[in-house]
């Protein structure tokens, strides 16, 4: 999951160039496993509905997915908060199963900014402190990849990571710092 705002680019331009050895270092340690791979990029509420989010389904071919993330363009944020709860939601209702039911499942998170609502943001540079804005929502989930209507991003970030806890997903969110 990663913030795909315009101060992104260069952790976007990162994981492109970085998933390939993450995924043969993965197989050389566990190699009777099967790494498969997603991508949930998520924009503030400044963008059109459907550039909100970018979401590449799970799937094993690490090529496939260096392919889709030449085309991620980092764009949009226009405050100090992001959607994060917004995404954390699309999170949620990802095919998480794919894998199996017993595969270790982790959404790793990467982003510059913290989510919107002042119990995470402090309101300092919050455009939404208390509420989500009036504008057009859209969700991932469409027959064929095209945009629905979607339900409206909360505040909340922990019900969504309550909603992924019960998906049996782990959710760990940790600051680290790619040099690239």
């Amino acid at each position: 999951m990663c913030d795909c705002t315009s101060s992104m680019a260069s952790q976007i331009r990162t994981i492109r160039l970085q998933i390939t050895t993450v995924a043969q270092q993965y197989a050389k340690m566990y190699d009777q496993a099967c790494l498969m791979v997603v991508f949930l990029g998520y924009r503030d509420f400044d963008v059109k509905p459907q550039q909100r989010f970018e979401l590449f389904e799970f799937d094993g071919n690490i090529s496939n997915f260096v392919d889709f993330m030449s085309n991620v363009v980092a764009e949009g944020g226009d405050d100090a908060a992001e959607d994060n709860a917004g995404a954390l939601q699309e999170a949620a209702l990802m095919n998480w199963g794919v894998a199996g039911e017993k595969s270790t499942k982790i959404v790793i998170h990467i982003a510059d900014a913290p989510a919107h609502g002042s119990a995470y943001s402090g309101r300092a540079g919050d455009k939404f402190p208390n509420k989500v804005p009036d504008v057009p929502v859209a969700s991932i989930r469409g027959k064929n990849g095209e945009f629905t209507p979607g339900r409206a991003n909360t505040l909340d970030c922990a019900a969504s990571l309550q909603e992924l806890y019960h998906l049996g997903i782990k959710t760990s969110f940790t600051i680290i710092t790619i040099q690239g």
